[in-house]
């Protein structure tokens, strides 16, 4: 494995700890006030490394949301290999 395999692996794995996490604090915490929710859904979805243009939330509204997306690296439009497999997965 090369060096920059071995650091996303490693990327990888730290996200899932932290949305493991998550979902511990959530399952051990029945009661969450509204804004707690919200910060941890804002934090899940930069985890998934998904945008808000790409979970249907209107498109990038500025650049504090444009971190790098694995569907469209910040631009906002889906490239269209992977919208044809959204699509399809959409049927299922």
């Amino acid at each position: 494995m090369t060096t920059e395999t071995t650091d996303k692996a490693g990327d990888v794995l730290q996200r899932l700890i932290r949305i493991f996490q998550i979902g511990q604090f959530l399952e051990d915490e029945p009661e969450h006030d509204p804004e707690s929710l919200a910060e941890l859904g804002f934090e899940l979805q930069q985890l998934s490394g998904i945008c808000h243009a790409c979970v249907g939330e209107g498109g990038h509204q500025d650049e504090s949301d444009w971190w790098p997306c694995s569907n469209c690296c910040g631009s906002g439009q889906v490239p269209v290999d992977l919208k044809s497999g959204m699509e399809a997965g959409d049927d299922e």
